[in-house]
């Protein structure tokens, strides 16, 4: 099973290379990881990584794992916000 700080480090280097194609900067693009059935640890390992973005289906389960979680590491604390059908988690300054 791969890391998770190896897979993120992966799929940066593809939004690099995306990015480039498409002349813009790799910064300008958000990486939503995807936390619906993925327990907290793993979660917490990718925000140990840089993760910075979350999604979730359920509000319930987004304010739960929030709560379980604090806000990530090196910010402040943690918005939980209902985008359409789905539930988005963001650090905030």
């Amino acid at each position: 099973m791969l890391d998770v700080r190896d897979n993120l480090e992966r799929v940066r280097e593809r939004i690099a290379r995306a990015a480039a194609r498409a002349g813009r900067k790799p910064e300008d693009v958000l990486l939503i990881g995807v936390s619906k059935t993925v327990d907290v640890e793993r979660i917490r390992a990718g925000l140990a990584a840089g993760l910075r973005a979350l999604g979730e289906n359920r509000v319930q389960e987004a304010k739960a794992k929030v709560a379980e979680l604090g806000p990530p590491p090196g910010t402040s604390s943690a918005t939980c916000r209902r985008t359409r059908s789905r539930t988005r988690w963001r650090s905030s300054t």
